[in-house]
This record gives structure tokens, sequence and C-alpha cells, in this order.
């Protein structure tokens, strides 16, 4: 920059030389040469007199190139060698945000003095300063230096041009200024983006960072890195003058990457470095933790984490599915070391669902991220299909095991088995679930379905639902699984036939079991077809003892007169302690031969009939006169079949006569089973009616005797009958009118009655009807045959051609004169080419009646279509039918062409009608027909009549120049009779407008007069049958109006309301005299719909019936609401063609679901007309769950909705399977069902047909529940009996309607029960009064189930065992023990076992104790030192008590158990017997009485609070109950310790002493027995049941 200067200096300087003198001229001295003006080849030369140098002149702005430096005497001048003023810094660039610093030197004269220096930058002024860093004397005293440093911090605008001005003021006062040359300073910037301090940016997102800076000449620069990452790409490039660094992250972002990233600049020349730093914060947001899928079960608490990191704590949202959750179930946290925060989402008691769980991060308003989304499934696992204790059948072929469970979904569930606590391998079970993928079930098939013995044990299943790497298990309860069963001899397939004449042989069944537990058995019984054979002769049962070595025991059935009907299948059942039952099965036959009779009278068409008694068919084979199959012409196998036991064979007489010799014929039967025959034969001789009269025989007139013939054929080599009699309607026939004749010839005999001829038919009618019957007899036999006689008379009303005219309606008739006649039906034909068509009511043409022997046919359309042949036909029994004709024949007239014409005045016109005449009579003379003008006979018109065809003859009338009279209405008849139409004339144009309206609606129609000159003297209305409607008329049917004439026309127009019927009508205008009409017609459409009522989900049919038509509907749609219904899958739309003047249109839904109310909507002309159809469903419904107790009634209702009055209708041929229960099958009764006795649950299936006969079904489950177990337990406060009444087997729905109830001490006490495992418990603490001395009192418990109430009844009973606590015997004196029981009548003691410490001593059977219910003292002799225990075994229960026996040497012991005397407490030493033996007899008396009252005392205080033992047992109410206790035990002592056993047996009042259901009261409740083990007496074991306590009094000591 310097050298530049300076060129450019000299190259001025080279141009202004020449201008010095002129400069002279102006009087310009030298100016002032201050700091920045050139004066040397350098800033700070020394300037020298006589040295050429360049100043400048600032006035001029010109430069002076000066030889020799002149200096004017002024203060202003510049001595030659001084300086002038300067600006100078140690460098030229600099970096932003460093200190620079410029400082400017000014020379000033001595005498001259600087006040202000201002430093500028590019021309402008920075600052301003008075004060200077120094000011100092220099060059000798000529100047004065000063100097003034200004330091700056650079930013971007720091670079420029910078200089000094300094104000100078001279010695003379005068102020000038000074500036300085200037001075370049650089500043260089490093740019970096981003611009932001602070970035933000989320986890995943790649951060670039790029910086950039000037290039200066001479400098080198650098650009480094300060950044988070270790993978880092630098990118380096020049453009436009700067540097450009770029650093891009290669992965991407992770929370580490937060902080501070740097790039450092850094420039070097010489040893000049200059250096900057750029930094920039990145702050990572993002998620760093996700929710969880997770799997939780129903009820449980699942909990989502999700974590983020960023600068503060961010909002946390939570959302389950869509919902958004409240805050207050999330708990978020911040730590603001690692910038983390936290919201867990906590949801407590999940119920079931599949769903998704989001949580939102709010980072700042703007900035929402949402984490991964988790899935949360919560299933509810539950045991639909309960294992349940279980007694497998031996051997049986179904021994399964079916766990279920009910989840949603299923997917992931697997089901383990497990027996005695070790898993069962997966191959023996076998897993399946529903279609909609909601229950899964395993079953397990016990050793491969046929359980053995060694299969009994415990079983249970386990549920496992994995997902999402986590599993849920449900764990059933542990049942008990009992192997027993039945074997029999002979084997099932086996089978014994008996010959049913005495034979006997034996049935053995043995029972293979655990006969000493609750599912032992307890009888064998053996039953015939479902009926015991107890009492039934011919059957033997005989039972034998149970074997405990083989756990069998066997029963042996002796069949001694076995009979057809008894044969079939013997079953021997096993009944056991819980009331059910296993059976097997034998199947044995009987044959017996029922001999045929010795001789057999048969005739043609009669039948040997063969009995075989058996329960198994054979076959049967004939025999004729010993050859076998000889049957030839003679006879023929008919048939063979069984009935109630009896097989029967039939042999049919074909062609044996009375010629034929007798025939031996022998039937033999071949049993299949043995293939051994059996034969009865028979002597056959022909004997019977051979013709005979048919069973019905009617007589429609009597023009001769009526004979009555029987013949009677016989083996004509044995003799004929003895003769016959005949007898009328039972009574013997004694009518003179009547005769008998008899013959004989050739073996046939033939009887005959004679009914005399009687000119009175009415007579036959009445007398002669009737049945008659004939019997031959013979000496040994009597044969009779019967047949009926009826005579009557069949006349009809039209038996000739009838004639008639059309008329409303015709009536013909048919009248049956008969007595003792039935009519089976009446009916109506007519006869068309010879072909008999029966006459259908449904169309209205004709109608039908039978009322008191005349049958009526009445035609309703009298046209001459309708004529013709009728017949009356009466079907009577024996297929007869009897007719009668009618004939009637109808003339129809009517006019031809349009009802309206016009005609103009003098002109011709012509009118024409037809007559159609008796169509089945002979051709006839023209007939006369006659033209009628307004009814009267018109004359004044030329007639041409002629014939058309056969039956069809014509009339043609010309009127020639009309007049104003001619106009009217006229018509053309026969006689009498007009025709039904008519043609009005009118001479005038008369235009009508009818009209189309809906049947009840007011319909307006009018005619329009015109072009007529004269003004009508009369207008009205008439109808058909000629009734006048006019103007003005007082009537609410109809109103005429009609307008004044005006311009030659005029109108009317006549309203009718409430049209019915489409009504022809006529406006009539008289003109001149004469009647101008034209004709308008009403038309009436009527819609007839057809509802229906259907089964839900059945199809459904609706019509609408269109009648009143006279053309096609413009269109016909059927809709609901609104919406138009096209064919398809779901409705399929037809309609009938237009038939008269009615169409059907039919709509038919594929399946309905509710009531529907859809619309048929038709468009006929202008008419839009519509009517709503309803279609209506009825739903029947079981209850899905019925609940009965086991044993009991259970009644199912179905139920119709909505009940329509008529449910027979809506469900018929009700049947229910299974239909079969212990006591028979159900009952059914209109819509309820009834079965008497259940046992099982049952899946019912009940059947029925619906109101279109369709079959439906629908499902019912029945539960069956019974009362379990009650636990007793004590206080240790009071002797509270703790009452626990269980109903069992009750279906988790049914959880909500169940309560519970108690019956104590006359109080009704209700509970709501609380539900566990599959049953319902109530709990009730019956306080024992201190005073309670009753010896029995009844409990209740029961439940209410859905407003049904089942309960069971038990007796609370007082025991009390007395025995001291403790025993103090004396050193080789001999001891004894006592315990005295008390108490229960219904249980008394069974036996006691005596144990010393663990080992038993002495068994006592108390079976035999006659006292009892008086007490019973035990006792147990030679006792020694130890504790003693008793155990009083109930049967239902087991008491214990212990005493303590001491041995001292002192002899102070008695030996007395009972006292419990511990010995004399007296100070004295020595043996106790010398001093009792040293006792006066006074004395030992007064010791007596002591003892005798302590002893009293010692009784009160004990009796104050006696112990009891409360035995609750069933009462007399018959229970079938599976688990059904039957025993209750409360116990307490009087003193001693106790333990007891509470036993839940059911087979009182003699259940077996070592049930298996015993238990230790406060031991492991239900523990099965182990086994085919054998009884034993078991020891003496401690209470370990903490909620078993019993308070006892001290030890007393007498």
């Amino acid at each position: 920059m310097v050298n530049s200067i300076q060129i450019f200096t000299k190259l001025v300087l080279l141009l202004f030389v020449t201008n010095i003198h002129d400069v002279k001229s102006e009087n310009c001295t030298l100016p002032p040469i201050y700091p920045g003006t050139w004066f040397g080849e350098k800033v700070g030369d020394q300037v020298d007199e006589g040295i050429t140098v360049t100043i400048l002149c600032p006035a001029r702005k010109s430069l002076r190139n000066v030889t020799q430096l002149e200096l004017p005497c002024v203060e202003t001048a510049i001595p030659a060698g001084c300086r002038e003023l300067s600006i100078s810094s140690t460098q030229d660039k600099y970096i932003v945000g460093t200190t620079a610093a410029v400082t400017c030197n000014v020379y000033t004269p001595t005498k001259a003095e600087v006040k202000e220096i201002t430093f500028t930058r590019d021309g402008e002024a920075l600052e301003t300063f008075t004060s200077f860093d120094s000011s100092t004397s220099v060059d000798g005293g000529k100047q004065t230096l000063y100097i003034k440093a200004y330091s700056f911090t650079t930013t971007p605008d720091s670079s420029g041009e910078y200089g000094c001005v300094a104000k100078i003021t001279s010695s003379s006062g005068s102020s000038y200024e000074k500036s300085s040359v200037i001075f370049e300073i650089q500043v260089a910037d490093i740019e970096m983006l981003p611009s932001e301090k602070i970035n933000y940016v989320f986890i995943g997102d790649k951060v670039t960072l790029i910086c950039s800076a000037p290039v200066f000449p001479l400098y080198v620069p650098t650009i480094t890195w300060d950044v988070k990452t270790d993978d880092a790409a630098q990118k380096i490039e020049t453009s436009n003058g700067r540097l450009i660094s770029t650093v891009i992250t290669t992965a991407t972002t992770e929370p580490s990457y937060s902080g501070d990233h740097s790039c450092k600049l850094v420039y070097v020349k010489d040893n000049i470095r200059l250096e900057q730093t750029k930094i920039r914060t990145i702050e990572v947001r993002g998620i760093t933790q996700h929710p969880q899928n997770t799997l939780k079960e129903v009820g449980a608490t699942a909990e989502f984490t999700c974590k983020a990191v960023a600068e503060k704590q961010v909002q946390f949202t939570w959302f389950v599915g869509t919902a958004e959750q409240d805050s207050s179930i999330s708990t978020p946290a911040y730590t603001s070391a690692d910038r983390l925060s936290s919201s867990v989402l906590v949801l407590t008691n999940v119920q079931e669902q599949d769903t998704s769980i989001t949580c939102r991060v709010a980072f700042a308003p703007d900035t929402v991220k949402d984490a991964s989304v988790a899935k949360l499934k919560v299933l509810k696992m539950e045991f639909y299909i309960k294992l349940e204790d279980t007694v497998f059948t031996l051997k049986s072929r179904r021994a399964e095991l079916k766990c279920g469970i009910r989840t949603n979904p299923v997917n992931n569930l697997d089901i383990t088995w497990y027996k005695d606590d070790t898993s069962l391998p997966p191959a023996d079970a076998a897993a399946s679930r529903n279609q909609e993928g909601t229950e899964h079930y395993s079953i397990l098939s016990v050793n491969s379905g046929e359980a053995q013995l060694e299969d009994a044990g415990t079983y249970h299943c386990i549920g496992r639902h994995t997902s999402y790497g986590t599993s849920i298990t449900i764990k059933s309860d542990t049942v008990n699984v009992y192997v027993r069963g039945l074997e029999q001899k002979p084997a099932a397939n086996e089978f014994r036939v008996l010959d049913g004449t005495g034979q006997r042989t034996d049935f053995t069944c043995t029972y293979k079991g655990d006969g000493e537990s609750g599912i032992g058995i307890t009888s064998l019984n053996w039953f015939q077809e479902g009926v015991s054979v107890t009492g039934l002769e011919g059957f033997d049962p005989q039972d034998k003892e149970y074997i405990p070595s083989t756990n069998s025991r066997a029963s042996v059935l002796t069949v001694s007169k076995p009979q057809p009907t008894r044969a079939g299948t013997l079953e021997c059942r096993a009944s056991f302690g819980f009331g059910d039952t296993i059976s097997v099965f034998y199947q044995y036959y009987v044959h017996l031969t029922y001999p045929l009779p010795g001789t057999s009278y048969v005739k043609k068409g009669s039948a040997i009939t063969c009995k075989i008694g058996t329960n198994t068919p054979g076959q049967a084979y004939w025999y004729v006169d010993n050859v076998i199959n000889n049957l030839n012409n003679k006879f023929s196998r008919d048939k063979s079949y069984t009935k109630d036991g009896i097989q029967y064979d039939e042999l049919l007489v074909t062609g044996f006569n009375t010629f034929d010799s007798p025939r031996i014929v022998k039937c033999t039967h071949q049993f299949h089973k043995t293939n051994k025959e059996y034969s009865t034969s028979t002597r056959v001789e022909y004997r019977g009616f051979n013709t005979v009269p048919s069973k019905y025989n009617y007589r429609e007139q009597m023009t001769m005797d009526v004979q009555i013939d029987y013949y009677f054929d016989y083996t004509f080599s044995k003799g004929g009958p003895s003769g016959s009699k005949w007898y009328k309607d039972g009574t013997e026939i004694t009518d003179t009118r009547m005769s008998i004749k008899e013959a004989t010839q050739s073996g046939s005999y033939n009887t005959r009655l004679i009914l005399k001829r009687q000119d009175n038919f009415d007579i036959a009618i009445n007398d002669y009807s009737g049945v008659y019957k004939t019997t031959v007899e013979f000496s040994d036999a009597s044969y009779s045959s019967e047949s009926t006689w009826i005579f009557y008379e069949l006349t009809s009303s039209n038996e000739a051609p009838t004639f008639t005219y059309d008329v409303e309606s015709y009536t013909m008739s048919c009248t049956l004169k008969a007595a003792k006649i039935e009519i089976e039906k009446v009916q109506w034909v007519r006869v068309e080419n010879n072909i008999n068509i029966p006459i259908d009511d449904d169309d209205g043409t004709y109608t039908t009646s039978f009322t008191d022997n005349v049958a009526r046919l009445t035609i309703t359309k009298v046209v001459q279509r309708n004529e013709g042949v009728f017949k009356c036909k009466f079907f009577l029994p024996g297929d007869h039918e009897i007719e009668a004709r009618n004939q009637i024949e109808i003339r129809n007239i009517d006019m031809e062409g349009s009802s309206d014409m016009g005609g103009k005045l003098g002109e011709s016109l012509r009118m024409k009608c037809k007559a159609g005449l008796f169509t089945t009579s002979t051709d006839l003379n023209l007939p006369k027909i006659r033209w009628y003008k307004d009814g009267t006979w018109f004359t004044e018109a030329s007639v041409t009549t002629s014939k058309e065809s056969r039956y069809v003859y014509s009339s043609t009338m010309t009127i020639t120049d009309l007049g104003l009279t001619d106009a009217g209405t006229y018509k053309c008849g026969i006689d009498d009779f007009r025709s039904a139409g008519s043609i009005n004339l009118s001479l005038v144009s008369i235009e009508n407008v009818g009209t189309t309206v809906e049947k009840g609606s007011d319909a307006t129609v009018s005619c329009v007069l015109s072009d007529t000159t004269v003004e009508p003297t009369e207008v009205y209305w008439r109808d058909g049958t000629g009734v006048q409607y006019k103007e003005g008329d007082s009537s609410s049917e109809y109103t005429v109006t009609n307008t004044e004439y005006q311009g030659n026309s005029m109108t009317t127009a006549i309203l009718l309301k409430r049209v019915e019927e489409a009504k022809p009508l006529t406006c009539v205008f008289l003109i001149g005299g004469a009647t101008n009409s034209r004709g308008v017609t009403v038309d009436v459409i009527d819609v007839v719909v057809h509802s229906d009522m259907v089964i839900h989900n059945s199809p459904g049919l609706v019509k609408c019936d269109i009648t009143g038509l006279t053309g096609e509907p413009d269109q016909i749609k059927w809709r609901i609401g609104a919406t138009d219904l096209a064919d398809g899958d779901s409705y399929k739309i037809t309609s009938s063609p237009l038939s008269q003047t009615k169409i059907t249109t039919q709509l038919t839904v594929a399946s309905v679901k509710a009531d529907t109310v859809y619309t048929c909507a038709f468009d006929v002309a202008d008419l839009k007309v519509t009517r709503e159809v309803d279609l209506k469903v009825y739903q029947v419904t079981v209850p899905d769950l019925l609940f009965t107790m086991k044993g009991g009634k259970l009644e199912l209702s179905v139920d119709v909705t909505p009940d329509t009055g008529s449910l027979a209708s809506l469900v018929r041929d009700l049947s229910v399977l299974p239909s079969l229960t212990r006591n028979g099958d159900p009952v059914i009764s209109g819509m309820d069902i009834t079965f008497s006795e259940v046992v099982v649950p049952m899946d019912l299936t009940i059947n029925f047909k619906d109101n279109k006969d369709a079959a439906h079904s629908r499902k019912s489950k029945v539960a069956v529940g019974s009362f379990g177990k009650h636990v007793i337990s004590l206080t240790d406060t009071t002797e509270d009996v703790k009452l626990t009444c269980i109903l069992d087997d009750v279906p988790q729905e049914f959880e909500d309607a169940v309560s519970m109830f108690w019956e104590i001490d006359g109080n009704y006490i209700t509970q709501t029960p609380t539900y566990e495992g599959g049953a319902m418990k109530s709990t009730y603490n019956y306080k024992v009064a201190s005073d309670f001395n009753l010896p029995s009192m009844d409990i209740t418990c029961g439940s209410e189930v859905s407003g049904t109430k089942y309960q069971h009844k038990a007796v609370i009973e007082l025991v009390t065992l007395t025995m001291a606590e403790t025993l103090t015997l004396n050193e080789g004196k001999a001891g004894a023990i006592t315990c005295t029981v008390t108490g229960s009548e219904t249980y008394p003691p069974k036996y006691a076992i005596w144990y010393h410490g663990t080992e038993q001593v002495l068994k006592q059977s108390l079976e035999q104790q006659s006292t009892w219910p008086d007490p019973v003292v035990l006792t147990l002799s030679d006792i020694t030192q130890g504790s003693y225990t008793v155990v009083v075994n109930y049967g239902v229960a087991e008491f214990q008590r212990t005493i303590s026996v001491k041995v001292t040497g002192d002899g102070d012991g008695d030996g007395n158990g009972e006292d419990g005397d511990d010995g004399d407490d007296s100070s004295k030493s020595g043996s106790n017997t010398a001093v009792i033996v040293g006792i006066s007899v006074p004395v030992i008396i007064i010791l007596v009485f002591c003892i005798a009252i302590a002893y009293v005392c010692l009784k009160r205080r004990l009796q104050r609070r006696p112990s009891r033992s409360y035995n609750i047992s069933p009462s007399n109410i018959p229970s079938n109950t599976y688990r059904t206790p039957s025993s209750l035990i409360y116990h307490n002592q009087t003193v001693g310790n106790s333990n007891s056993r509470v036993s839940n047996r059911h087979d009182a009042p003699n259940p077996h002493p070592k049930s298996s259901q015993l238990e230790l009261s406060g031991g492991k409740p239900g523990s099965p027995p182990r086994p085919n083990r054998p009884t034993r007496p078991r020891p003496p074991r401690p209470n370990t049941n903490p909620n078993f306590q019993i308070r006892f009094p001290q030890d007393t000591e007498i």
C-alpha cells in the first residue's frame, strides 16, 4: 500500500512542477506541515534546507515542488528538520474480538498547543480526546510531541482506514487543524453455521458445522475443530476469497453429542499469530427409553417407563389407545446432571384388553415427539372347564380329564398336566380351541384312556400364556382321581341263551377298587331292563363281603325262571358313598315257543301266525305236511315282525279252499345265536266268509228289493254250519219288512237278508239305513261279518239348464237327504271339456257353503264366461262319492264401442250391441233385440239384427238427420233385460276429466261443455243405478259445482267424499229438451298388505295386493324409510302380472334381524300410493345357564318374545336332548320343560319348529350345585362355633345372583357370600351360651339362587368326655385311668383306643354298649409313668383326651385317674400309708366328709361351664348331594387336652368307622385318602390348627 502511494505521489509532482511561481504570486506561503503531510521519503524523515521536498498546499489542494525551503517568519512555520503529525499501529491485521491500538503523534512548535486529538475511520470521527498520554519537548525544544493511543475491541466493522486530526492553537491564539496520513487496518471474523449459539437437534439427526474466514495475503490461515464425536469428517475449500471448513457427523447423533463444538482460526505471518475460536452449543434432545410391550393379568398393575434427554424437564403425555390419560397417574422426574427426564405410567387394576400405549414428549410447545408405540395385552384367564374330583371306571375306554381355559386370544397358550405334582408328557394330552379363539382346552387321556388302579392320585393343570417374553400362569385346583370298576362274568361280549323252561344260570359282578374311602362301594344291586330284580320271581342276588387284600367285592345273580319279556339286558350297579354309581351290563336271551292250536280254521286271505318268545330275532321256516317250503299255490309267506318281545311270522292262505283236505302246517324257528331250532304245528282246515258285501253300501233309489248276501265256505268233508243270525245296529232283526234266506251247497253256505221295496223312499232312507251284521254258527265256533247300508236322495236346484241374465249374484244348491250318514267332505267342481275342475273360492268369482246337508254355490260375478255345468260332490266313507249336476247359462247383452258418442245436427249415426245366448241350447230364431233411449223404447230409428256366430247376435240402430232431441243415453235389450253398458249420445262437445284415487279418499271429476249455442236448462250427474246428483243437494257424501254458462261453454264438477270403490258416473246436460251426457270414471286403488312374523334370523316375506287397476302401474318399488331396495342377496322383489284388476308384489328378506317397517310404493297415472307393511320378529330363548341342586328338580321355560298370546303357533314340536334323567323322561307342558331329578351337569339342546315349520335349536348349560363341607372352629376367648356353609359347583356367572342364609334358634339370617374356586361360602359365628344344655338343636344353612331357595338341615348335638389331666402314682402301687363319655343320641361311640405315648396299648369295642345314651366309662389299668391318650371313635368323628401320669416314691399317689389326686402337701415326711393306717375311725369319717365336700365343690366348679361336643348330623331329609355334609362336630372338654377329627361322611347313620373323609380339624382340608391301604388304628396326633383353640380349666387337685 505504501509503495502504491509513493508511485502515485511522484506522478502528481511531475504534473504540477510548473506551477510554483503561480503559487508565490498568490502569496501562498508554505502551509504548516503537520502530521499527515508528505515531507520525506518516509514518515518521520528529517527535512534539511536546500532539499527539494514535495509539500501540499491544503487550500488549493495542489502540490509544490520546493527546491529550497523558505520558512516564513511566523509561528506556524515549520523549522527545518522539525517533524509533523503521524499515526501508527503495531499491526494492520486483527481478529474480531481482539484489542487493536493506534497511536497518534503530534509535533507542534514550542509555543503552539494541541487542544484535541480526534481518531477517524474512513473519514468518520470515532472518538475525540482532550487529554493525552504524554506531551514531551523534543528536537532541542523546537517542538513539543503530543502522544495519544486509541485502543478498541475489534468487530466485523472495525476494518478501514484510520487517521487522526489534531486541533492546535498557535501562540497568537489562532487555531488550526492538522491531519495525519491514513493507516489501514483489516479485521478478520469467523462466520460459523449454524448461526445460533445454541442449537437443538434430536437423537438420530445428522449435524453439519461450517466455519469460514477471509484469506489475507502473506498470512497463512488454518482452521481446526473441537467436536464431541470421533467420526466427524472435515472438508476444506476456498470460495469467493474465503476459506470454508465443513464438519459433518458421519453417524447419527447420540445424547453424548450435547455440548460445545468449536472451530479455531489461526493466521500466521512471520512472528505474528492471530487466533479466533467460535463455539456452538449443540443440545441433543430425544427419547432414550421407549415403553415396552407388556403382558399382564386382569386386575394387575401395569407400568410403562418413558425417558427423554433435554436441556430441561420435558412434558410427558400418555395415551392408552387413543384416550389421553390424566397426568395424575404418571410420575415425572428430572435429573439435571444427565439432563434426563422420565415418566412412569401406572395403570392399576387393568382389565381385559389388547391396546397400544403411546408416550408423547413435548420438548417445546412446538416440538413434540412420540415414543415407539408399546402394546399392552391384558388377559383374563379363567377355567371354564374346571377339574373336579373324578372317579374313573377301571379299564374304561374314555378315562379323560378335561381342563378348559378361557382367555382372549388363546394364541401362545399352553396347558401342562401334573400327576402327584409331576408333569406329564405332552403326548398324553390333546388340545383344541374354539373358532372364536377365546377358549382352549386340553384333554388328558389317563393311561391312554384305559384307567388302571395305579392311575389314582392327585391331578392338576397349569395354563401358561406367553407374550412379549413374559408369561402368565393359572393353576387349577388339585383334584383327586380315583379308579374303580366292575368285572363281569360272563363278559360283556358274551351272552347266555335260556330256553324258558326253568333253566338256571349265574351272573357274577365283582367290584375292584378302594373299599375304605368315600368313593368306596356301599352296595351292589341288580337290575333287569332298568327295574330292580329285588322281589322279582326267578331272580336271586347274593352279595359277598368286601375283601381288603384284593380290594374286591362280588355279587352273584341267579336267574331261575327266565321270561322272554324280561330277557335282554341285566345291569349290575355299584353304588358309592357320594351317591354316584357305575354299572356293567350282561346280555342274555330267552327262547320260548308259543304252540299253535291243534286245529286252525282259515280262509283265503287269512294268515296263520307263529309266535316265538325271544329278545333276539331268528329265522322262521314253514313246513306243509312235513315238507319245508311246500307252499305252492295254497300258502305263501306273508310277513315277519317283532313286538313286545314276541316274534311273529305269518303264513298267508292263498289257494287253499273248501275242497282241500286238511293239512299239517309246522312253524320252525331257528335261533340265530345257537342255530338251535324250535317247532310247533297245527292242523289246517278251511272255514271263512268267501263273498261279502262292501263295508259301505249306498243306494240312491229302491226300485226293487235289496238283497244283502254273505257266502261262507268250509272244508266240505267236515260238515257245515248250523245256521245264522242277523243284526241291525247291534239288535237282532225282527222287522217283518226284512226276511232271511239260507242255502247250503258243496261246502258253501249262503245267508241272505232281503229288504222289501218301499214306494215311499223316505221310509227306506230312515228305516233301512244302518249297520247290518250276520253271524254264521258252527258247533265249535261262530263267525261274523258286517256292512253298512245307506239310503239317500241327492237333488240339485238347477239340474235342468237354467237361464239367467247378468245379475249381481246367482246361487245354486244341492240337497242331500239321508239318515245316519257320515259326510267326509263336500266339494263343488266345474265341468270343462269333461274334466272336473275344483271351484276356487279365493278369486272372488264363486263362494261355497254347506249347512244342514245343503251345499250351495254362489256365482258372485254373473257374466257369460262364468256359466257352465257344475257338480256338487259328497265324499262318503268307503271311498265313495255321490254327486248332483247343475247347469247355468247366462245371457250377456252389451253395447259395442265407446260409451260416449258425439254427433252433429243433421247427420246420421250408428250404434251397435251384441247378445250372447244359450251356449248349450239348440239354435233359435233371431231374438227380438230392442233399443231404448233414456229408459224408453226408441222406435224412431231403423234397427237391423243379424247373426254373427252360432250363439252371438248383433243389432245395429241407425239414426238419421240428428236433432237436439236425439241426445241421450241408449241401451239395447231383450224382453225385460237391458244391456249392462250404455252409450251417451251428445250433439254438443263434452270433455270428461276422470281421476284415480286411493280407497277412502275424496275424488273430483268434471265435464266441460262447449260448442253449444243453447244454454243447458238442467245440469246434473247420475251413477250407474240412476241416482242423480245436483248442485245444491244437501249431502255429506258429495258436492256438485256448476260454473256459469258463458261463451258457449260451462263446467260441472262433482266431489265424492271417502270413495270406497270404483264408481261410473255420467254428467248430463239438458239442452233443448235433449239429454247430452258423457261418462266419467272414478278408479279406486286399494292396497291390502300382508304382514308377517318370523323367528329371528329367518327369511321373511311381506306382500302388497294392489286392486282396482285398469292397467299396469308406472312403477313398483319397495323401500325402508326413504331408501329404495333392490334385488340382491339380502332382498328379492317379485311382482305378479296384472290379473283382472289386481297385482301382487312381494318382498322376500333373506334374514330378518329386527322388527322392520317396509313400504311398498307404486305410481298409477298421477297417483303415488304407499303402504307400510310390518315384518315382525319373535325371539325364542332359553337361559344360557341353569342351576339346580344335585338330585333336585329342574324347570326350564322357553321364553317367546313378544308374547302374542298364541305361543303354540310360534313354537311347535318342542323337544329336549338329552331326554333322559334318573327318573325318566323330562315332562314338556306348553313352553315348560321339567326334569324330575338332575344329578350331573348337562348341555341341553332344545329343539323346536317355528311358525314356518323350520327346525331350530337352543342351547342351555345346566350347572348342578351341592352343599360342600362345613368347617367348625373355636376362638380362644369365647366358645364360638364357626359354622361354614359351602355351595359347590357354582359357575362364576351366578356369583352376584347367589345369597346365603342361616336358620338358627328360630332366627333367619341372610348373608352375602364370598366366591372362591367355584363355590359360594358363608360363615356364621354361633355363640354357645354357658347354660346350653340342650341335647340337640336344628341348624339350617341354605342359598337362594335366582329366586329359588336350596337348603340343608343338620342337627347340633352335645358330646362330653371327662378325664383328668394329670395323675400321680406312688411307686410300686397299681393305678388306673378312667374317662366318662356322654351325649349324642344319633351317634353312639364305636370304639376307643388307648395309647401310651404313640404306642397302642388297648382297643375297646363300644358298639355293644346297651346302656347308650347313658354314660360310658372307659378304664385303662396297669398304667405306668408317661403320657396316655384315649381316642374315642364315633364313626363320623374322633375325640381324644390326654393325661400325664407321674410316679413318685413317697407313696402319695392313690392310682385313681378320675380324681387326679397328686398327694398330700403336709410338711411331715414319711409314708402316707402309715399315717392313714393309724387314723382312728372318727378321724376317718371326718376326712371322708371333707373329701366329699371338696369333691362336690369341684364338681360344681366344673359344671359352671361344662365342656361340650356338638355333633351336627343330617336330619331325616333325604339328600342325593355329592358332597353334602352329614356331620359337623363342635367339641370342647371338661378337663384335659384334646385333639379332634372332623368328619364329613355322608352315609349316616351307619358310617364306616374309618371313612376316607375323616379329617383332623385344622389339618389340610380335602386331603385325599391313600388308596388300597388297609385300615389300622392311628396314634394320637397333636392339633396343629391355629384356628382350632380350646380353653381348658386349670389343673385341679383333690
